[in-house]
């Protein structure tokens, strides 16, 4: 490792415990159709359930999960579904499957089920 490497591990070990302890949740807001929405996510996941997946997005997915599938691949990779995950990827008989976008989205692209009134 070089000494720029070694020091901006450094500087972002010494930054964790700080960000930490500001708290580990993130509030994310939007308005739908006139009510106000509210949904938490989590500073260090790996995963951010109050993302937008818009209907191009998943599109350009479904491109690259076909090919995945016809290339042998018994499951699809999550590096190429992303946050799509409420869509349930998965490969069968060499062709992608996925549920309907519907099912995992609204129609302005967020998870249904991770948006709350706010209260």
């Amino acid at each position: 490792m070089n000494r720029i490497t070694i020091i901006a591990a450094a500087l972002v070990a010494l930054a964790r415990p700080a960000m930490a302890a500001s708290g580990d949740e993130i509030l994310h807001h939007r308005t739908a159709f006139g009510h106000r929405l509210v949904c938490t996510s989590n500073r260090w996941a790996n995963y951010n359930p109050c993302s937008r997946v818009t209907l191009a997005e998943v599109k350009r997915i479904d491109v690259l999960a076909e090919d995945a599938c016809q290339q042998g691949e018994d499951i699809i990779p999550h590096a190429l579904y992303g946050d799509a995950g409420a869509l349930n990827y998965r490969c069968a008989n060499g062709h992608m499957k996925r549920e309907p976008y519907y099912v995992g989205f609204d129609a302005q692209g967020y998870q249904q089920g991770n948006w709350q009134p706010v209260r």
